[in-house]
């Protein structure tokens, strides 16, 4: 799929493997602080950490004019909040889980 931002074009994967779901699943899971009762607590934190690694893994290569680029987290935290917002939105539609009607 190709994304038009403001100043990029930007190619993202077209399907979620089955892999992918796991990198993501693992860095939740890393999170949480489980003793025998149940979770204690859980390290917020990681959130951001798994939007950074889906984009990581959904985003296949940026142009900016005749530059071609591999995305990077300053990259996307320098993306106005429109764009980055775009961009997250549509990697989310993608990844998210289809209802079967």
């Amino acid at each position: 799929m190709i994304l038009q931002l403001s100043n990029s074009t930007v190619s993202i994967k077209d399907n979620f493997t089955w892999g992918d779901k796991e990198k993501i699943q693992n860095i939740y899971i890393k999170g949480a602080k489980v003793d025998q009762s149940g979770m204690k607590e859980f390290d917020t934190s990681v959130v951001s950490e798994a939007k950074y690694v889906l984009l990581e893994i959904m985003v296949e290569a940026i142009d900016e004019g005749e530059d071609r680029k591999a995305f990077t987290r300053e990259w996307m935290n320098s993306l106005s909040l429109e764009d980055g917002d775009l961009l997250y939105s549509t990697v989310e539609e993608i990844t998210s889980p289809k209802k079967k009607a």
